[in-house]
Formats: C-alpha cells, sequence, structure tokens
C-alpha cells in the first residue's frame, strides 16, 4: 500500500514491505502485521519500503486504484478502505466460483450443485485465499472459469474463439504480472475445459489438438508478455539490462532447479530436497478440518480423498458401460467426460510440484490449495453427483416400498 502513500510507479512500482526504523522483523508473521498496523495508523508513506522485485506488482496498481476511487466517494478510513478491498477480492473469488456452480448446475442438476457448493463453502484453504490481497485468487481462477464459459456456451467448438482466446491472453498476462506462481497450473487448466467438451461431444483429437495450442498459446503469449514488461521495469530500476535479466533467472533458478552451491545458503536445503518428499507432504493436505465445527477431530486430507475418487471413477465406468439408465439418466456423456477430466486436471497441481519444487518445498504452508486449480473443482463435482445418486435412490426405494393407498 505504499504507492497510495506516494504515486503508481514509486520505488520502480514495485510492491514490497516497509521496515520498522533499525528493528527487525521477528518473523514472517510479524513483519505481515507490521504491514496492517501501519496501514491503519497511516505512517506508511514515512518508512523505508524494502521492494518485493520477483514480479511487476499488480497488486499495487489494482488496490491503489480501488483505493483513490474509495477517496472519491469520500471513504477515508484506512480500515474501511481495508475492508472493501478485501470485500472487492472475495467478491470477485465468489463470482468466479459460482460461475464454476452453474456450470456443475447446467452439467449435472440441481442437487450435485447444491453439494459442491457446500464443498466449497466448508472449504478452509477456498476461504483463506478468497480475501488474500497478494495471492489475487480470482486471478488464478479466472483463465480456466473464462474457457470453461466460453465453451459451456458454444460447445461445437467448430471454430476457435478469438474472444476467448482474447480474454485469456488478459487474464495470464495480469496474473503473471501479480507474480508467476502457479503459472505452470494455470496454463494446464486452460486446457482441461476443452478436454471435457470433447469427451462429452465426441469432438476427435485433431479438433481437441488445434483448440488446445491456439488457447495454450494465448495463455503462454501473456506470460511471455509480462516477463518482457518485469524485466524492462527491472532495467529502469536496476539501471541495467544485465542486472534485470539476472534477477529474473535468479528468481527462477531458486524456485525450481538452481544448483544449489550457486545460490544463498537459505535456499539450498529446497533446491536438494526431493521430489518424493515433496509430494508425501501435499498427499497430507487437510482438506477439510471440522474440528473446530463438530467439537471433536475430525480432519479429511487429500490422500482420502483421492482414494474415494478412485473408487467413485471405477463405480461410474462400471455404471457407463452397463448403461445403466437408473444411475446415467440423460447424463452419460458428461459423466463419461467428468470422470477423464478430473483426473487429467491432476496434471495441473502436480505440474507445480514438479517444476517449482524449490518454491512448493519451502512454501508448505501455502501451496496446498493448487489442489482446487482446477482438480478438487471437478472431483467435488463427481463425489456431489454419486451422493445425488445415493440420496435420490434411498427416497425412491422409500416412496416404492410404501405406496400411497387409495
Amino acid at each position: 500500500m505504499h504507492t497510495s502513500f506516494e504515486n503508481y510507479f514509486s520505488d520502480g512500482g514495485f510492491i514490497g514491505y516497509i521496515k520498522p526504523d533499525g528493528a527487525k522483523f521477528i518473523d514472517n508473521a510479524h513483519m505481515i502485521d507490521y504491514q496492517y498496523d501501519s496501514f491503519y495508523n497511516g505512517g506508511i508513506g514515512n518508512l523505508e519500503l524494502e521492494p518485493y522485485m520477483q514480479s511487476a506488482g499488480f497488486q499495487g496498481f489494482f488496490y491503489t486504484s480501488i483505493m483513490k476511487i474509495l477517496e472519491l466517494i469520500n471513504v477515508k478510513n484506512n480500515f474501511s478502505k481495508m475492508f472493501f478491498m478485501k470485500l472487492i477480492t472475495v467478491l470477485l473469488t465468489s463470482i468466479l466460483l459460482v460461475m464454476f456452480i452453474q456450470f456443475v448446475l447446467k452439467e449435472f442438476g440441481f442437487l450435485t450443485s447444491l453439494i459442491t457448493f457446500l464443498f466449497f463453502l466448508f472449504s478452509q484453504w477456498l476461504v483463506v485465499f478468497s480475501h488474500n490481497l497478494y495471492w489475487m485468487f480470482f486471478l488464478l481462477l479466472s483463465p480456466f472459469i473464462i474457457v470453461l464459459s466460453f465453451y459451456r456456451k458454444n460447445e461445437e467448438g467448430k471454430k476457435i474463439n478469438l474472444f476467448c482466446c482474447l480474454f485469456v491472453f488478459i487474464s495470464i498476462l495480469l496474473k503473471s504480472l501479480a507474480g508467476y506462481e502457479y503459472i505452470s497450473t494455470i496454463l494446464i487448466s486452460i486446457i482441461v475445459p476443452l478436454l471435457y467438451f470433447t469427451k462429452k461431444n465426441n469432438w476427435g483429437v485433431k479438433r481437441f489438438v488445434v483448440h488446445s495450442i491456439a488457447i495454450g498459446a494465448s495463455g503462454l503469449i501473456g506470460f511471455l508478455v509480462a516477463i518482457i514488461f518485469h524485466v524492462v521495469q527491472l532495467k529502469f530500476y536496476l539501471s541495467s539490462w544485465q542486472a534485470a535479466i539476472s534477477h529474473i533467472i535468479f528468481t527462477i533458478a531458486k524456485r525450481t532447479y538452481g544448483e544449489p552451491s550457486k545460490l544463498p545458503e537459505v535456499y539450498r536445503e529446497s533446491l536438494e530436497g526431493s521430489l518424493l518428499t515433496v509430494f508425501k507432504f501435499y498427499s497430507k493436505s487437510k482438506i477439510f478440518d471440522l474440528s473446530q465445527l463438530i467439537g471433536f477431530n475430525f480432519q479429511i486430507r487429500f490422500f482420502m480423498i483421492l482414494i474415494l475418487l478412485l473408487f467413485l471413477s471405477r463405480f461410474v465406468l462400471r455404471k457407463i458401460r452397463e448403461n445403466d439408465l437408473n444411475f446415467l439418466g440423460e447424463r452419460k456423456n458428461q459423466l463419461y467426460a467428468l470422470v477423464y477430466t478430473t483426473w487429467f486436471s491432476m496434471l495441473a497441481p502436480i505440474s507445480w510440484y514438479v517444476l517449482a519444487k524449490g518454491h512448493s518445498y519451502v512454501h508448505t504452508s501455502i501451496n496446498h490449495v493448487l489442489w482446487y486449480l482446477p482438480f478438487l473443482l471437478f472431483g467435488f463435482t463427481l463425489i456431489s453427483f454419486c451422493i445425488n445418486y445415493k440420496v435420490s435412490y434411498y427416497f425412491s426405494r422409500r416412496i416404492n416400498s410404501h405406496p400411497i393407498s387409495t
């Protein structure tokens, strides 16, 4: 929020954190608390900013613009400004999740969409990330939802939708300007809807590949344009093209598979850690923790949901092979597509755990949310449909066993 006290391009336009005079932060939590306290007290403009140059800092531009608009409508209190900034962030994330629920409603019916909504409602990771001003979770979701929405309205997919490509380019450009975290996950996520509609509507491999290349290229170009913008920004701030490019290379190396001996000691452990260690850790991600809600320890971890989805996928595919219309209704193609899309979408989070192993090894307090992009969104939908079937089957048995006498 330092930008709001200076101008859009102060400190090179980068976001960062302010430092107390002559003092050091105890830990990351202390540093974050200090930023909020200083903002609420209106003192950020008089303190030194330590710029965060790993990204272009789109967050600063976005939220400063919101604050300027709030000031125009006479919202002066910093507590009120923070409330509205978080509210807008939550609303944008909620709108995108509602758009996914609308997709579930159209494809799988009301009860399935309602149960899926309840899964979202009790997902702590979605709640925590929905109002985070740095992560801007709506930017992580928007490329996937854009493709899903465009192809839901035009399932034939005979022509490549140029507007869809444009919106994907813009959304990934903005996400990359706000940080490159999870970019491999996001780029794979935009292909996931194409697989769903390919399986559902029997497009064929050629059409799927052509559309995937068009959509994927749009996203990749957005990512590359963000890097170019970032390099130019760094050049003006660091006064050297070499320094700017070196900083980008350093940022990539420390997050992926850089040579430990050539990087600071603080990054060595994460670079030398094994992929197996990373996967073991994230397989135990707490997806639901209802302990406080129900009064005793009750946690559902990722590997439990994974086992359940394996069982349900086998169950659904068997019903499809048997052409069980009591289970399938009129949604045979949708369910077939859902099963395959769910497992394909798992590649999106896994890609980041593999490609950005260093980042995943270090940021163990946040990277669990990757399972939602978009693997668990489809996984919850599959579970919800099966619950819907069981509920409907139970009540139909109850009605048939107790016929109304006349």
